[in-house]
């Protein structure tokens, strides 16, 4: 029994965290240009090679750095059409996960900066639903945030892998615990939960003109009311058209949500 837990916690960490996989690392300058560099998690260091554009996405090559070369250079991407903000993929994540069957661009685009990783057998499992220790390391590498040594210190994390995580962005403003001072980082975040925190996250300078339905009264109809009218969450979305928001949010909701805050002209604050 003890070996099939030590197999089962692996595979999630692996899942989580891809230790020695680079990821992209953008800032939209304007809306054609872009400074995208590397972030190297570990192991072999890489930098950025060649780019093309294609159907309004831009693809990115990574290539292996020479010992003591610069790795980390930015590379200022200038596009020939105003498209930025934009999904950023690398070019070859064209046959990554055997399984997701819808936002394959928005999957993609998280992977690809290191937000979100598949497991060992190549799938995504965009059904399963995310834990609260799991958005929050989400929106921390969304956020480009840096570790902060202060924060709660709940209860229920001291040992936990995200801790670091989930107290850097408790100190920000952006998550919170419970009143008995847990975090419960092995618990579902729930819809309404992962909406209010990427509206916390994110400042939105443009509407759009989606008309927010009608929902049963919940504290988190404010933030998705936001969201609505921002464009996050959209007509053509399923929870626009049912938004239950104490059910349990699962990574296909949370890679369209959080991909569309990144690549809609959203700023982190």
């Amino acid at each position: 029994m003890k070996k099939f837990i030590s197999v089962l916690v692996l595979i999630f960490i692996f899942s989580i965290q891809s230790l020695a996989a680079p990821a992209l690392k953008v800032d939209f300058v304007s809306e054609r240009e872009a400074d995208v560099s590397v972030r190297n998690t570990g192991g072999e260091q890489y930098k950025i090679g060649s780019w093309y554009f294609a159907n309004g996405i831009l693809y990115v090559q990574c290539v292996k750095a020479d010992i003591g070369s610069s790795a980390n250079t930015v590379k200022r991407i200038v596009s020939p059409e105003p498209i930025f903000p934009a999904p950023i993929i690398m070019a070859d994540s064209g046959d990554k996960f055997s399984d997701i069957t819808r936002y394959r661009t928005e999957i993609l685009n998280l992977n690809s900066r290191g937000i979100i990783n598949g497991y060992p057998d190549g799938s995504f499992a965009g059904d399963r639903t995310v834990k609260r220790a799991e958005i929050a390391k989400m929106l921390f590498v969304a956020g480009d945030y840096d570790k902060l040594a202060s924060g709660v210190k709940f209860s229920d994390v001291d040992t936990h892998w995200a801790k670091d995580y989930v107290n850097s962005l408790n100190a920000l403003g952006v998550i919170n615990g419970y009143p008995d001072g847990s975090f419960n980082p092995e618990g579902q975040v729930k819809i309404g939960e992962a909406i209010a925190l990427i509206d916390r996250m994110f400042d939105f300078y443009s509407d759009v003109t989606s008309t927010v339905p009608n929902t049963g009264e919940h504290w988190s109809n404010p933030n998705f009311e936001n969201l609505v009218k921002k464009g996050i969450i959209r007509p053509e979305d399923e929870i626009y058209k049912n938004y239950e928001p104490t059910r349990g949010a699962t990574r296909y909701e949370i890679s369209l949500m959080l991909s569309r805050a990144l690549n809609t002209g959203g700023k982190v604050k």
